[in-house]
């Protein structure tokens, strides 16, 4: 969980920042700015996180019987090609994306209506 969620948080924000450096200059998104920011910068991260996503997800449900990480990792890649490494990407995209757009919406226009 470690190897997939700290990078992720990491690709997230680098990606939020980059794109508020980007298209924000000394200003604070709007509402739907915020929207979407949000769930692009989501959609990066879920991107690059997929494959590891993918990995950890079968490798735990004990379905496949992997015997090792790596081991799920080769056999995923051997038997379903680089396509198998982003399987689920439409419904991860789908299911994250509005969600960190919308939170971001929440949390950009609540710190605009907090007093400094």
């Amino acid at each position: 969980s470690f190897a997939r969620c700290i990078p992720g948080v990491g690709i997230y924000f680098s990606t939020l920042y980059v794109m508020k450096q980007k298209f924000l200059v000394d200003r604070s998104p709007t509402a739907l700015e915020s929207v979407f920011l949000g769930a692009a910068a989501r959609a990066v991260s879920g991107i690059c996180m997929l494959p590891v996503t993918v990995v950890k997800t079968r490798y735990e449900s004990g379905r496949f019987g992997y015997g090792s990480v790596y081991g799920a990792l080769k056999s995923i890649y051997q038997t379903e090609g680089p396509r198998g490494m982003f399987s689920g990407l439409t419904a991860t995209l789908l299911r994250d994306a509005p969600f960190s757009g919308i939170y971001l919406m929440f949390y950009t226009q609540t710190k605009n209506l907090t007093p400094q």
